[in-house]
């Protein structure tokens, strides 16, 4: 693509242009540091669309803007859920728009524009730096503004006194700030992480507690195995007619395309996971498509 063009007399700056392309070909910056919540994207996805492009670098190689976005559709088309409004499907593939142009003159420029592409929006509303450093994997950050650094322009949104700052912490997570990045984990310690990763549901439920999603699919929260005579007289159920029975499901799958056709019975023993269930369906739907059922 030319750097300029003439058009009417007049000098035009390189353009940018928007075109789809398959999903599974879209290539993900690896080392990007940014920090993402999948689960809330999909929720948005679902309720207002798929309406912010992606932006891919020439230079670089890949999508230096919109990173956790394709994660999240991926996730979305992995898990069976529909795609979202903005998302086109050709045969069984995804595609979905991309912003190409205005390629960054060095694979470092482009770093920094990803990281800038983040942090400007921020620093409107007076945000300190050490909340902005709160949507960063803090080591992987470090070794991308080392890398900016050593060809002498940083990002905008980091003079270097942030900069010599975060080297004079060394890898350890900075005052007052919950490490961002994944702990290292020992064998049988995940549950235990994901406790401290994971916000507690809104929706606060306990076991044998029984909600209707939209008086179309049943959420009991007991165990599949354990309590089969309790739960499987909701099988021949006059009040909900039930389609699929579906044992230990994820938060999304009343949100999947089969949910829109059919009527699910959910049994999910986890509170916790049952809890984010309610969240993610009153997200989508409002606040009046979950209730608690009279059992």
């Amino acid at each position: 693509m030319p750097v300029a063009e003439r058009k009417r007399g007049c000098l035009v700056s390189e353009r940018l242009e928007s075109r789809y392309v398959k999903l599974k070909s879209a290539v993900l910056w690896d080392e990007n540091p940014k920090d993402h919540d999948i689960g809330a994207m999909i929720q948005a996805f679902l309720r207002y669309g798929f309406r912010d492009a992606p932006i891919f670098d020439e230079t670089k190689g890949c999508i230096v803007a919109g990173n956790g976005r394709l994660i999240a559709l991926k996730t979305m088309r992995d898990d069976g859920l529909g795609p979202p409004r903005g998302v086109v499907v050709e045969g069984d593939e995804w595609t979905i728009p991309v912003q190409f142009g205005i390629d960054a003159k060095t694979p470092e420029e482009a770093e920094a524009f990803g990281i800038d592409h983040n942090n400007i929006t921020l620093l409107g509303g007076n945000v300190s730096v050490d909340a902005i450093m709160g949507i960063w994997n803090e080591k992987q950050l470090k070794s991308v503004l080392d890398r900016v650094k050593n060809k002498g322009d940083m990002p905008i949104s980091f003079d270097w006194e942030d900069y010599e700052a975060m080297r004079a912490e060394g890898d350890g997570a900075q005052p007052g700030l919950v490490p961002s990045g994944s702990p290292t984990l020992e064998e049988g310690q995940g549950l235990t992480a994901l406790s401290t990763v994971l916000q507690p549901p809104r929706h606060q439920v306990k076991r044998g507690e029984t909600y209707l999603l939209n008086n179309r699919h049943l959420l009991v929260v007991m165990c599949p195995v354990e309590s089969v005579s309790e739960w499987k007289r909701f099988l021949s159920s006059d009040t909900t007619p039930i389609d699929l029975f579906c044992p230990y499901p994820g938060p999304y799958v009343p949100l999947s395309e089969e949910a829109k056709i059919k009527s699910l019975l959910l049994v999910q023993p986890d509170t916790f996971i049952a809890g984010h269930i309610l969240d993610s369906y009153e997200a989508v739907y409002g606040k009046t498509s979950v209730a608690k059922a009279e059992t």
